[in-house]
């Protein structure tokens, strides 16, 4: 993570696309709820922070499409969305056993991945819209956190194979990972309240 943006992997080549040395776009895999489909379109800008403790991947924009209302509706959203990533060096003595046997039978450092990450959506609501504004928050909040809880992991856990398959000398940085944004959203207990 310390490298330039310029030499980052996208990780994913099926859903992500390299803009800019340090600008991406990803395309989340369509999500179907309350008989609406969509597909977030995303562009982030990733900041190597200079200390080489990690990067900032920030997200500068949002299109959607899917069923006509997403579509009609898409310049409606906003989202804010921050996901720092940084990596310490731990301490053998701070590793379990197991932990400590795969590191010594490998020959390396343990290194801890965290990352941190911030998403609000925002919609500015038409006064025809057939939903409470409670129900729509509560269904926005539900879809956001599934679609976090679902990609962010995969995320993590590629960006660690990424690293490994690079610190074993293979500075192809080619994109491995299929399917990485794919996302299942269970609306089975969301319900929206007509007004």
């Amino acid at each position: 993570m310390s490298l330039p943006a310029s030499q980052y992997s996208t990780l994913d080549g099926e859903s992500v696309e390299r803009v800019s040395d340090d600008t991406f776009k990803v395309e989340l895999s369509e999500l179907a709820f309350l008989g609406l489909s969509l597909r977030p379109r995303l562009k982030a800008k990733v900041r190597v922070r200079d200390d080489g403790s990690g990067c900032e991947v920030r997200v500068e924009d949002m299109e959607l499409t899917g069923s006509g209302v997403v579509e009609y509706a898409s310049d409606a959203f906003e989202i804010v969305s921050v996901n720092n990533v940084t990596w310490c060096d731990v301490e053998s003595e701070a590793l379990s056993a197991e932990e400590r046997a795969v590191v010594e039978s490998r020959g390396g450092e343990y290194k801890e991945l965290t990352s941190e990450t911030s998403v609000r959506v925002y919609i500015i609501v038409p006064g025809w819209f057939p939903f409470t504004i409670k129900s729509t928050e509560r269904t926005g909040r539900f879809v956001v956190n599934q679609v976090v809880a679902q990609v962010v992991p995969r995320f993590l856990n590629q960006l660690a194979e990424d690293y490994g398959t690079w610190s074993r000398g293979d500075d192809s940085r080619t994109a491995s990972a299929k399917g990485m944004f794919d996302c299942d959203v269970d609306d089975s207990a969301q319900e929206c309240e007509a007004v």
